[in-house]
């Protein structure tokens, strides 16, 4: 917008009497509100979320409805070939197993706890795993991107920005565990999808995610960093953990199935248009 921007804001700052400027934040703030204004009934996707409308927004409980978002299923992934394994990893320049993450690379997510476990996890005279980031540059990305191009991170933290979902399942699929360890979470559908793909989660008790997870994930405390690392170095040594949690996490992903989702759904739209 070059010039126009501080025009644009103030424009709008006029229009809303101060309540809202062009930004991002305020547009998102401004159309949350509006939809809960204006809505017979509103769906959302964890016990999480509504319990968050309801504190916040202060929206009436019985207007909102949890619709539990569903995920590819094991056999899906069962069926992705080892050639197009290689294939990927090829192109990827992903030579050796690693810990993947998936989302936006930002505060939120705890993306700088993230690298710096990591790094505290790389043990001088052992093999350890490499780190594949996956995802778009977000707030306070830029705090901790120099790290990844430090001479001991070069050859082993793979920064790949966003990526198409074949390549996504394909890394999901082939990852020795997700890092999962966010700070605030409204579902949590990658870390739901790499327990259907039969991958160990390391996951905070954030938000939603102990709703989604249930007992298939490997809980840390995502504000200590011995806590994470020690995470990561149980996860990639204990084998009869892995075992246990990927078993626990196939079985407990075939609770969300885009069909429940849809058919819930569509019962809650006729009701809604029948009332």
């Amino acid at each position: 917008l070059g010039w126009w921007r501080p025009l644009i804001n103030l424009a709008v700052r006029i229009i809303t009497r101060g309540r809202y400027s062009a930004a991002e934040r305020d547009y998102h703030r401004w159309s949350v509100r509006q939809a809960v204004r204006t809505g017979r009934r509103i769906l959302t996707v964890s016990e999480f979320t509504k319990r968050e409308i309801v504190e916040l927004l202060h929206v009436d409980p019985a207007r909102i409805s949890v619709t539990q978002l569903g995920v590819n299923q094991p056999e899906f992934y069962e069926n992705i070939t080892t050639y197009q394994r290689s294939l990927t990893l090829d192109k990827l320049g992903l030579r050796r197993p690693f810990f993947l993450y998936l989302g936006r690379l930002e505060k939120k997510k705890n993306i700088g706890l993230v690298v710096t476990a990591y790094r505290q996890y790389r043990t001088p005279g052992e093999q350890p795993l490499d780190l594949v980031l996956v995802g778009q540059p977000g707030f306070g990305w830029e705090e901790f991107e120099p790290l990844t191009r430090q001479p001991d991170f070069r050859n082993c933290v793979h920064v790949l920005g966003w990526q198409d979902y074949e390549t996504v399942e394909i890394l999901q699929v082939t990852a020795t565990a997700l890092i999962y360890i966010s700070q605030y979470e409204g579902f949590g559908i990658p870390a739901l999808e790499s327990l259907s793909a039969g991958v160990p989660v390391i996951a905070s008790r954030q938000g939603s995610l102990p709703e989604v997870l249930g007992e298939a994930a490997y809980y840390v405390d995502s504000e200590k960093l011995d806590n994470v690392v020690a995470g990561m170095k149980k996860i990639t040594t204990d084998n009869s953990l892995r075992l246990t949690l990927i078993n626990l996490g196939r079985q407990h992903a075939r609770q969300f199935t885009w069909d429940e989702t849809a058919k819930k759904t569509g019962q809650l739209m006729l009701s809604t248009l029948a009332n």
